[in-house]
């Protein structure tokens, strides 16, 4: 097998929770500089699949997948939702700017949220709701919802404030449907 051939393998076994399966045909390809192989492998370190959670080998190998000249935006974003998590929100924000800055939507949404909500230093409303609205306009439902509640907190009208409400239940119906047809939809990062 080559070494597409060999991630899409690895992808079939995750997928049916074989992870240790996947883990064995991936680590070979880290020395190959796969970077599927090495987010992959970072998250099954980070989440304890394998049996135990080591984040030290999962930050290192997150790190490493965008050491590269042609790192993706998926390198970068999983990188800074590993920091966000970690509750390194300096270095989070920094990964998911990156990303960002290429097109990730839901490194958008995440550093809008870690924008508004001041993680990353004082809260900045302007800086926050423009990586917001743009996720929102790519279709990025979490992005939509947050722009809704960051509308209904600032909502002076029994109306106005209703009326977001249906708009927020619509869209929740909406991402309820793409989750049952397309569960990992980008739009659901």
């Amino acid at each position: 097998m080559n070494i597409e051939e060999t991630e899409c393998e690895a992808m079939r076994l995750a997928d049916d929770e074989l992870y240790n399966e996947a883990y064995n045909l991936l680590l070979p390809l880290i020395g190959m500089d796969s970077e599927y192989a090495m987010l992959t492998i970072a998250w099954f370190h980070e989440t304890g699949v394998l049996g135990e959670v080591n984040l030290e080998l999962a930050q290192s190998l997150y790190e490493q997948a965008t050491q590269y000249e042609d790192a993706s935006d998926y390198a970068f974003h999983y990188l800074g939702t590993f920091y966000r998590d970690q509750d390194n929100f300096a270095k989070a924000k920094e990964a998911l700017e990156h990303a960002a800055r290429m097109g990730h939507m839901g490194s958008m949404n995440a550093l809008g949220e870690l924008l508004f909500d001041g993680q990353a230093g004082p809260p900045d409303n302007d800086a926050g709701r423009y990586w917001l609205e743009r996720a929102s306009n790519l279709g990025h439902f979490y992005a939509k919802r947050k722009i809704l509640f960051i509308e209904m907190s600032e909502s002076t009208s029994l109306f106005g404030f209703l009326f977001l409400k249906l708009k927020l239940s619509l869209l929740s119906i909406r991402a309820a449907k793409l989750l049952v047809t397309d569960k990992q939809s980008i739009k659901l990062s």
